[in-house]
């Protein structure tokens, strides 16, 4: 997995979530802290590349035993 920045515009130096979920292998898991992604864009990312790809992305909310935002490629 390669993270990737947004380049141009109004949120340039952030997460790239879409480009970064692209490099993910099957099965690898990319955790995030919640501060830096908004839950709710992170959902309709792994959405949209479902529906639009073959991958297929699960994402997991924090909660109190992992504090992160979870990213994983299942297929």
């Amino acid at each position: 997995m390669n993270i990737q920045y947004i380049e141009r515009g109004r949120y340039i130096g952030r997460l790239d979530v879409p480009k970064t979920m692209e490099t993910m292998a099957v099965g690898e898991i990319w955790r995030i802290h919640p501060n830096l992604v908004n839950m709710r864009s992170v959902r309709n990312c792994c959405s949209k590349a479902t529906t639009q790809t073959d991958k297929v992305f699960t994402a997991s909310c924090p909660g109190f035993s992992d504090p992160f935002v979870k990213i994983t490629r299942i297929r």
